[in-house]
């Protein structure tokens, strides 16, 4: 295989491994607006970046922006999904935004009933962990991330820095999320 085309089966596969995590956090929420889904992703990588060395869920382009952190590249994928995710018009922060359907909708769930992701289980530990965060708070809390305050306004967030601030980024998290401290425990007694 050329390099062209391996690089090429690589950006299909990252490209479809956001599109199934998309898929996976909506199938554990009601529904869900792109502000929202923006910073579960963002926790995400973040969790995964701690726990694999690293290696991040997905290839998303966060940066810091006016409202948290954002990605063009996940705003791409939702909107390459339009007409398969079910939708409805909502009216969030003074706009008409788009509302995609999640958990209650047979059209999220249809297609795997065990998920579309690997990181299924962790999807519903950041669901839990975030059930009660405003997505006010969520902003908020993404601003105040390591990451977002390292990383000019604008400009693509560095993940590989994750590694070398690790303790601060994961007492960041913990903070906010002391649910999802079992993820780190597992990691600490597994001898990482």
């Amino acid at each position: 295989m050329s390099e062209t085309e391996d690089s090429a089966m690589s950006e299909e596969r990252d490209a479809d491994s956001l599109e199934a995590i998309l898929r996976d956090f909506l199938r554990h929420h009601k529904y869900l607006h792109e502000f929202r889904l923006q910073k579960l992703v963002y926790i995400l990588d973040l969790v995964t970046s701690l726990k694999e060395d690293g290696k991040r869920a997905t290839d998303a382009d966060f940066k810091p922006y006016m409202y948290g952190s954002y990605s063009d590249s996940l705003r791409d994928t939702l909107n390459g999904l339009e007409g398969e995710l079910p939708t409805e018009q909502d009216w969030l922060y003074g706009k008409v935004v788009t509302k995609y359907l999640g958990a209650d909708h047979p059209r999220v769930n249809d297609g795997n009933p065990d998920g579309y992701s690997q990181y299924e289980d962790l999807i519903e530990k950041i669901r839990e962990a975030t059930a009660g965060i405003s997505n006010d708070d969520l902003e908020n809390w993404s601003k105040e991330s390591w990451l977002y305050e390292n990383t000019d306004y604008d400009s693509e967030m560095n993940f590989e820095e994750v590694e070398k601030h690790e303790e601060e980024i994961r007492e960041d998290l913990l903070d906010m999320f002391p649910e999802l401290k079992d993820e780190f425990e597992d990691e600490r007694n597994s001898g990482n």
